[in-house]
């Protein structure tokens, strides 16, 4: 009896590991599903556009050992509405990347908008939160995307020039003028505080290297500058005029027998008697009264009476494109850049 008792529990133990490790095996085969679920990232977005088509995309990353099978995730922003899946059968390939644009018919891509204060979550086909980034109102710049650095681990941070599809390559620090910057570290291209019509001071080069910092310059105590201009304004196919508009940061100034030219000495326009702009006021003059346009690439200066330059701005091509302006902001005292949707006669934003 003792020896049949022994057998029976001999086999019920062999059962009952048998029955354990099946179902260890099992747990297994579901872990390596989703072992590798943190090795798919949302690696780079654009989110604020310049462009007239609304340009706005998500890129995942790969950054495991592995290729990855994502059918069925989501893509959200910061709503949980309108969620783009990913369609079946779709792989990244180890260290590869996935691209999925705007498209408001939401055929092959999002539909929802990315906001100036928004987020991009990613789910699993379980509807589990795999990845997401949030930013907050200012944090993105116009035709500049957020994007980890090194791709799939670093921190997010704008890139200066978008990588769409590609490795995330932050060129701002490296001390070198790169493709979009105007300027990186220690290097200004030249630039002081008096080529951007300061009287003195230490200019230095703003965050992500799109521009300059002016934080440190010392203005003139001249009060009247040139604030926002236009080079071409269309509307349909009719070219509209030019126009400058000029901006009082200071007590109301008498600006007759001022001067306005643009790279050409010859073409001048001489403000007449009685011109007076109010303290915190505007002036615009059109090509019509001017005389004159500006070209693609060209600039604009302002003399007072005496003929001493007091302000001037210059625009390489593309820095005052169709039917955007080159101003500066904050409005009267910050650094020139493009404007996407002009201001006349008010506060540049």
């Amino acid at each position: 009896m003792n020896f049949i008792k022994f057998i029976q529990t001999l086999t019920a133990l062999s059962l009952a590991f048998f029955i354990f490790s099946c179902g260890e095996g099992s747990d297994d085969k579901n872990d390596d599903n989703n072992e590798t679920t943190g090795d798919v990232v949302i690696n780079e977005f654009l989110a604020k556009s310049s462009a007239e088509v609304k340009e706005e995309w998500v890129e995942l990353y790969n950054k495991g050992d592995k290729d990855q099978d994502i059918s069925n995730w989501s893509i959200m922003d910061s709503k949980d509405r309108d969620p783009f899946i990913i369609p079946a059968g779709t792989v990244i390939k180890k260290g590869g990347f996935y691209v999925v644009d705007y498209d408001e018919t939401g055929e092959s891509g999002f539909t929802f908008g990315l906001g100036n204060e928004d987020a991009v979550r990613l789910n699993d086909g379980n509807d589990t939160l795999v990845d997401s980034v949030q930013w907050s109102d200012g944090e993105m710049a116009e035709d500049q995307s957020y994007g980890r650095v090194p791709d799939g681990t670093g921190d997010f941070k704008l890139l200066v020039s978008p990588t769409k599809g590609k490795s995330n390559a932050d060129t701002c620090g490296n001390g070198e003028i790169d493709s979009g910057e105007v300027c990186d570290g220690e290097k200004l291209d030249g630039k002081a505080c008096t080529d951007l019509f300061f009287e003195s001071g230490t200019l230095k080069c703003g965050d992500g290297c799109a521009a300059y910092d002016t934080a440190s310059c010392v203005p003139f105590d001249q009060t009247v500058v040139i604030n926002e201009l236009t080079a071409k304004l269309l509307d349909g196919e009719t070219e509209l005029p030019d126009w400058v508009e000029l901006y009082n940061t200071g007590a109301e100034t008498d600006i007759s027998g001022w001067q306005l030219k643009d790279s050409k000495d010859s073409n001048s326009y001489t403000f007449p008697d009685d011109t007076v702009i109010a303290e915190n006021g505007y002036l615009v003059i059109d090509q019509e009264t001017l005389g004159f346009g500006f070209g693609n690439e060209d600039s604009a200066r302002l003399f007072d009476k005496s003929g001493t330059l007091v302000d001037q701005t210059e625009w390489a091509a593309e820095q005052a494109p169709e039917n955007k302006s080159w101003g500066r902001i904050p409005n009267g005292t910050g650094s020139f850049q493009t404007i996407s949707a002009p201001t006349e006669g008010e506060e540049n934003k």
